[in-house]
């Protein structure tokens, strides 16, 4: 994916979460304490929008791999061309350790008789933060194919969401103050921009910002 367009769509959903919404106080809290950063175990390795799936050959080379690649692949929303919702990398569960669990965003999945129904388990900042680890289970290939399928909704809106929100708990503890102050004066909401957004033009009933890059504008 393309980095400076896939930040420029990640700042823009995160502005639209929390920048022009006016939050009640309690789900403005409960919010941070979900998504903020937990200190107490190490940093998560890896880029926003990027999945590493833990499952061994067969699984991924066959119906199951196949049905969650085709979730995982579907163009990005919002963009003027096709690109893949996630970067995804995969992992055999020999080589899941103390390293790879690091990752942000985990999908392990199980195939097992202990099983009695294809199930989704999500556990948060398990090994690293922010983290989101997510286990698709079933008794067999079939239904967890299936269960892929029909929950694939579901897979792409909750790790989209996951990154969105973390994009904005970022913006809430490092933004251009000066924009924000503009803003507010100016249209009567608060809106959090990156810092490095440092170039505005405010206009009649628009306000304009950008980086002015010299390579690539944001």
């Amino acid at each position: 994916m393309k980095l400076n367009n896939l930040f420029s769509l990640l700042v823009f959903l995160s502005l639209s979460v929390i920048s022009f919404s006016s939050c009640d106080g309690n789900e403005e809290n409960k919010r941070k304490s979900v998504h903020s950063r937990n200190f107490l175990i190490p940093v998560s390795s890896g880029n926003p929008y990027e999945v590493m799936v833990v499952a061994d050959d067969d699984m991924w080379n066959g119906y199951a791999g196949a049905a969650l690649k085709e979730v995982l692949n579907r163009p990005l929303k919002g963009l003027p061309q096709d690109e893949s919702t996630f970067h995804v990398s995969r992992v055999s569960p020999e080589r899941y350790d103390r390293i790879t669990n690091l990752f942000r965003n985990i999908i392990i999945l199980k195939i097992s008789d202990i099983y009695t129904q294809p199930k989704i388990n999500l556990v948060r900042d398990e090994h690293s933060s922010p983290q989101m680890i997510m286990t698709i289970q079933a008794p067999d290939t079939v239904s967890l194919s299936v269960h892929i399928t029909e929950q694939s909704n579901f897979i792409i809106d909750f790790f989209s969401k996951e990154e969105i929100n973390r994009e904005a708990i970022r913006l809430e503890g490092e933004h251009n103050i000066k924009f924000k102050k503009t803003v507010k004066e100016k249209f009567g909401c608060e809106m959090n921009i990156p810092a490095d957004i440092n170039k505005m033009k405010v206009g009649e009933d628009f306000i304009w910002a950008s980086n002015d890059g010299l390579t690539s504008i944001q």
